[in-house]
């Protein structure tokens, strides 16, 4: 397994979901589990979450057991550098 950036980097095929990252989406046995095709990076996110800010449960990453979404990860990074 080769790892970038703190990512956990796989071949595509069939794909098996780190117990670290089904850990931290809190997906059990037969759990679904959502893609989002955002640009770069594509995102993995447990369809039972919605983000804390906005509520959507579109693109939603799981961070600390809450959920956060893609448009309030970049309106953050926003805030944080003062842009």
């Amino acid at each position: 397994m080769a790892r970038r950036t703190g990512a956990i980097v796989r071949r595509l095929g069939r794909m098996v979901v780190p117990k670290e990252v089904r850990d931290s989406l809190r997906l059990g046995r037969n759990a679904q589990l959502a893609f989002a095709a955002d640009g770069d990076p594509a995102v993995l996110g447990n369809p039972d979450l919605k983000c804390v800010f906005c509520g959507t449960r579109e693109h939603v990453l799981a961070h600390r057991g809450q959920g956060i979404c893609v448009d309030c990860v970049r309106e953050v990074r926003e805030l944080v550098s003062g842009g």
